[in-house]
């Protein structure tokens, strides 16, 4: 959807974002001195089903998710080789990640090729598919803005038990 506003020197921002159906949001806060945080910042919403909503807007730049993350998802070894880019970007404002995914357990080895994802601030959800059709998702956050480390979940069991897990960027 549109976005438009101005940055003054001193890092005050102000803007309008409109996605359409006569629907307004209209935003103010402020921008540290590195341009990767937003505080101080408020939004209000005007005009469709959201029509004065309003409340407290902060907002921090994060890194892309992209390298070779590494650790454990429940008992069962995990790998990600991924990248982080714009491209295929979603319509609803999710950014797209590409890549494999290696689960290694006492029972099996396989490697996923990532189908579909979903990657919006610190929410990750990865769909994943073997070449013998075999697939999972797991889904989970960024912990924070230097994208080093993902908290994840598979319940599905892509490759054994599945479980909860941290991967930390290798």
């Amino acid at each position: 959807f549109s976005l438009s506003g101005t940055i003054d020197p001193q890092g005050n921002i102000s803007g309008t974002a409109s996605p359409g159906s006569g629907l307004v949001m209209t935003f103010a806060g402020v921008l540290d001195s590195a341009r990767s945080s937003i505080s101080l910042g408020n939004y209000t919403f005007k005009g469709g089903c959201a029509d004065g909503d309003s409340g407290a807007l902060t907002g921090v730049r994060f890194k892309p998710v992209t390298g070779i993350y590494s650790g454990t998802l429940g008992d069962t070894a995990v790998s990600a080789d991924l990248t982080q880019s714009n491209l295929g970007q979603k319509p609803n404002g999710y950014l797209h990640v590409s890549g494999t995914v290696t689960y290694t357990s006492p029972t099996c080895s396989e490697v996923f090729a990532i189908k579909e994802s979903w990657l919006a601030g610190s929410y990750i959800q990865l769909s994943l598919t073997a070449k013998d059709g075999t697939s999972t998702g797991v889904y989970g956050r960024v912990v924070d803005s230097t994208a080093s480390q993902l908290d994840l979940a598979d319940l599905e069991g892509g490759c054994g038990s599945g479980g909860y897990g941290t991967l930390t960027q290798q």
